[in-house]
């Protein structure tokens, strides 16, 4: 991080949550980012940089509960309504003034899991004026779910050294998200890992995988009445065109965008497009 980031925790009740704030101070519209299943922070870092150079906000960067820096919970629970109530609680710390809520797969069925949360008065804390979904079906598909399921035990693997774990990690990245380069996912996927005594393996809890159940958003979709952009990624495999009539039948207030060439690691592979695009939707519908 760059000395104009801070690095912080949301103590309980609920799990410790790990947080970075870019940008303006604390009365400032706040951006609140949320991650993916697998992800951490990071991942919106250089897309919240490219946002703070149009925009005088407050960036939130938050890991979510058993990912990057924060903490994981037993008995697990990984699933959009745990996430919104840890997206609740940062809120209320971090965001006393306007909100917008952006979110990057699973992350999308959490903000909107926490709007909807909030629209229905169950969380005492600011409300979102605004929100960004990226790249994911409202209802996630089996073979996606499966797919985390199946691989919940080789993400407890340690590796000898970083750079064979990150390597390894690049590979199977790029077989689900092929236009994804090396110099993209370096830093993120360096920054996700922890050193332990048998080497070195990823910081999120492997029951993030095994226990992943995201169910079906589709119903919460008609709650969330403030203005919604819907991205997909164009070469991702992980949303379809279904999946995105299906969300702006459902929210409101939408407005589509399309990323060209786009993976599903869309705010790495095009964070100028994805920054772009946000701007111009927040400056017109929740900075104006």
């Amino acid at each position: 991080m760059s000395a104009d980031e801070q690095a912080l925790f949301i103590e309980g009740p609920g799990p410790r949550i790990a947080c970075e704030v870019l940008g303006a101070g604390p009365g400032a519209p706040t951006l609140l980012f949320a991650h993916g299943n697998s992800s951490h922070r990071g991942v919106w870092r250089p897309v919240a940089r490219l946002l703070l150079r149009e925009l005088e906000v407050r960036a939130v960067l938050m890991d979510m509960r058993g990912h990057g820096d924060s903490e994981h919970v037993h008995p697990p629970a990984y699933n959009p309504a745990d996430h919104a109530m840890d997206l609740e609680r940062v809120a209320r710390h971090l965001a006393p003034s306007r909100l917008a809520v952006i979110g990057h797969s699973a992350g999308a069925l959490a903000v909107t899991a926490f709007a909807a949360r909030r629209a229905r008065g169950e969380a005492d804390c600011p409300r979102p004026s605004a929100l960004a979904w990226v790249d994911i079906d409202p209802r996630v598909p089996s073979w996606q779910v499966e797919f985390f399921h199946a691989r919940a035990d080789s993400i407890r693997r340690s590796h000898a050294d970083a750079d064979t774990a990150i390597r390894q990690l690049i590979r199977g990245i790029q077989k689900t998200s092929m236009g994804v380069t090396e110099a993209a996912l370096w830093d993120f996927i360096a920054t996700g890992l922890k050193q332990t005594p048998e080497g070195f393996s990823v910081k999120f809890d492997s029951q993030t995988y095994a226990t992943w159940s995201p169910g079906d958003l589709r119903p919460l979709l008609p709650l969330v009445d403030i203005p919604a952009l819907l991205i997909r990624a164009g070469d991702s495999i992980v949303t379809s065109e279904q999946g995105m009539a299906e969300l702006q039948a459902g929210f409101p207030r939408s407005t589509r965008v399309d990323i060209p060439g786009g993976t599903h690691f869309v705010p790495l592979d095009h964070p100028e497009e994805l920054a772009r695009a946000l701007a111009g939707f927040l400056r017109r519908e929740w900075l104006s």
